[in-house]
């Protein structure tokens, strides 16, 4: 994000399907964060205005369970 951002958004690393795609929250969370953030895709995803930081920058896999791994710990 660049300094002029008014809203940092942190959170878990991405999904498959967005780790996928190189963009974060491009999934049905992010659908559903940007509808109760009432934000448009351009405007969400405009680094001028919206700072997003992963906690994790890697997805790390299923369990045996099929869910998802916790984040790696650095």
């Amino acid at each position: 994000g660049l300094p002029s951002a008014k809203i940092l958004i942190v959170g878990q690393a991405p999904g498959w399907r967005a780790h996928s795609s190189g963009l974060s929250f491009n999934d049905a969370s992010g659908d559903r964060l940007r509808l109760w953030m009432a934000l448009d895709r351009t405007t969400f995803y405009d680094e001028s205005k919206i700072a997003i930081m992963p906690i994790s920058f890697c997805f790390p896999g299923y369990d045996k369970e099929g869910k998802d791994l916790p984040p790696l710990k650095r």
